[in-house]
């Protein structure tokens, strides 16, 4: 809510808005015609009680004062944001979010071939894709059909991870051990579950690794129409201990990377966008200089599974450099325009989406 993304008042860049009002358009074609305004005119009703709701949740969670929480439920309203993000771009970046989560996934997915957004929605469908080409992905040991179960009678050694078929950024990811035999049961009713083997860091980023999770190299690649993919922007992922994982602002310090050698710039921990951090603070390890090991094979292994799917704009990767080099994890369309925008200049790339979508009227 809003459905569309649209909120209350255009971006001013003239830009953004026409790619917001793409993604919005290409949300009501699937609303018969002659219910179209009325339901434009009743999510926007409802988005404004959400947006209050959500906003005053917000507001006793992170203790605001009156003044902020006004001014996020400004913010909230005139752009479609959820209040945590329309929190977090005026903290780091200044000003209203211009393309928040929710209408970027609509501009972008309105951005060129829908059988490959189809696909790369798919995670094993764009692993079998990936494999076919040479390319490293984690081994999948099982499918577990929506509702069922497997039994894994000589399981691998050392752990498991379970993540749902379909996606993105680890929504309903679990690691489990594996001794004897195995049963795996799918939780969720509505996806199938992937049973794969869980990933371990090289020896050089151990020590960001925290409670056996591996920092996940996220790459964002892109195209012009007909063109050949580029890596747009990089940062690398470090959970940060005691802090829930799925929690966008607090679970992960990113730090951006020098796409030209690799090297780590400072740290951005998205609940105090502030501070710069050139040291973890809870262990004190290293972090700005240093470079991020395999990283141009990395690099190479996302721009050619783009030369795989030549219909997508832009996607952003999540790869962990293991032992046995980069292992590509998944890839996603939707795209999160605050995580697009840290360490890397978006002007280029919105005019890149420009081009894209005069490619093909919607």
């Amino acid at each position: 809510m809003p459905y569309d993304g649209q909120g209350f008042v255009a971006p001013a860049d003239a830009r953004l808005r026409h790619l917001r009002e793409r993604g919005a358009a290409s949300f009501w074609r699937r609303v018969p015609r002659g219910l179209q305004w009325p339901a434009i005119a009743a999510t926007r009703i409802a988005s404004i009680v959400a947006a209050y709701w959500r906003v005053r949740a917000f507001e006793r969670a992170n203790e605001l004062d009156w003044r902020a929480a006004r001014r996020l439920l400004g913010d909230c309203l005139a752009t479609g944001a959820r209040p945590n993000e329309a929190f977090i771009w005026r903290q780091v970046f200044g000003g209203r979010h211009p393309l928040p989560g929710h209408s970027a996934g609509l501009a972008l997915a309105s951005l060129g071939d829908p059988a490959a957004h189809r696909l790369l929605a798919d995670k094993q469908a764009t692993a079998e894709l990936l494999r076919g080409a040479g390319l490293a992905t984690p081994v999948t040991y099982a499918i577990v059909a929506r509702g069922g179960a497997v039994e894994l009678l000589t399981p691998p050694l050392g752990a498991l991870f379970l993540k749902p078929r379909h996606g993105a950024g680890g929504r309903g990811a679990v690691a489990a051990n594996a001794s004897g035999s195995v049963r795996v049961v799918a939780r969720a009713c509505d996806d199938d579950l992937l049973v794969q083997e869980r990933l371990a860091a090289t020896a050089q980023l151990l020590d960001l690794a925290t409670d056996g999770r591996p920092p996940v190299l996220c790459l964002t690649a892109a195209r012009e129409p007909g063109g050949a993919p580029f890596l747009h922007a990089a940062f690398l992922a470090v959970a940060v201990p005691g802090e829930p994982a799925r929690h966008f602002s607090r679970g992960h310090l990113r730090v951006p990377i020098d796409p030209a050698s690799g090297a780590l710039r400072d740290g951005l921990w998205l609940a105090d966008p502030d501070r710069r951090v050139a040291r973890t603070w809870w262990d004190h390890t290293p972090i700005t200089g240093r470079k991020v090991p395999a990283f141009a094979d990395a690099v190479a292994s996302v721009l050619r599974a783009m030369e795989l799917l030549p219909g997508l704009a832009l996607a952003n990767w999540d790869v962990i450099v293991t032992p046995r080099g980069p292992v590509i994890l998944e890839g996603n369309t939707g795209g999160d325009w605050i995580l697009t925008c840290l360490g890397a200049d978006p002007g280029p790339l919105i005019d890149l989406l420009m081009r894209w979508s005069e490619v093909e009227k919607p």
